[in-house]
C-alpha cells in the first residue's frame, strides 16, 4: 500500500488540532503502553521511495512477547484510548483531510474489530450518510461509564454543520452507542441560515 504524497501534504496542513496528543502516532513517542503496561503499541515510521511514501506501521504486543505483531497501517495519523480494565481499546484513524473513522478492538483478540460508524444511532449516521463534506469520529475518553466519542463535521444538507457527543458501552459482547447530549447539537451555520 502506497500513500499519495499529495494527500499527505494536504493532511499535514489540515489535521484537526484535537488529533495532536501524546496518545497519537506519528508523534514524539514511538511506544504507547496500556495503563498497567501489559500491552504496548509501537509505531514504525513509513519510508520514502520513488513512488511515494510507505505507510506507517503500528505494531501491537503483550508484555513478555519477544516480537510485537503487525497491527495497523496508516498514512496520516491514529490515536488510541484504553478501556479502564484494558479489555478493549479504541483507534481513531485520520484517513484524510476530510474524514476520520473509529474502531474498537479486543485486547485479547485484535482480529475482532468493531466499526463505531455501525454502532451510531440512526440520527447521527444520517449526518454522515448524505452529502458529507467533512466528517470525523474521534475517541475523546474512556472511563468506567464507557467510551466517549465525538462525531462532527459539515455537509451539503441542513443543518450544514454538526457536533455530537456519544457514549458507547458493551454488555455481553454487544456494543451500543447513544447520544450523550440530550439532543443533537448542530453547530450554528456561519451564514445564518441554519
Amino acid at each position: 500500500m502506497k500513500c499519495s504524497l499529495i494527500i499527505v501534504i494536504l493532511v499535514l496542513f489540515s489535521v484537526p488540532a484535537v488529533f495532536a496528543r501524546d496518545n497519537c502516532f506519528p508523534g514524539n513517542k514511538h511506544v504507547l503502553s496500556s495503563p498497567s503496561h501489559n500491552y504496548q503499541f509501537t509505531w514504525r515510521k513509513g519510508r520514502r521511495d520513488a513512488q511515494g511514501i510507505e505507510p506507517h506501521h503500528l505494531l501491537f504486543g503483550r508484555k513478555g512477547e519477544k516480537e510485537p505483531k503487525a497491527f495497523f497501517e496508516f498514512c496520516n495519523q491514529v490515536c488510541l484510548h484504553w478501556s479502564p480494565d484494558e479489555k478493549h481499546f479504541s483507534l481513531s484513524h485520520l484517513v484524510g483531510s476530510n474524514v476520520a473513522e473509529d474502531f474498537i478492538f479486543e485486547s485479547s483478540d485484535i482480529s475482532r474489530r468493531v466499526d463505531v460508524m455501525d454502532l451510531l444511532p440512526e440520527e447521527v449516521r444520517n449526518y454522515f450518510g448524505k452529502g458529507i463534506l467533512h466528517g470525523y469520529i474521534e475517541t475523546t475518553a474512556w472511563n468506567t461509564d464507557g467510551l466517549v466519542i465525538r462525531a462532527w463535521g459539515d455537509r451539503e444538507d441542513q443543518p450544514r454543520a454538526f457536533d455530537v457527543a456519544l457514549k458507547c458501552t458493551v454488555s455481553e459482547d454487544k456494543w451500543t452507542c447513544k447520544t450523550a447530549n440530550k439532543t443533537l447539537q448542530p453547530i450554528a451555520d456561519k451564514a445564518g441560515s441554519g
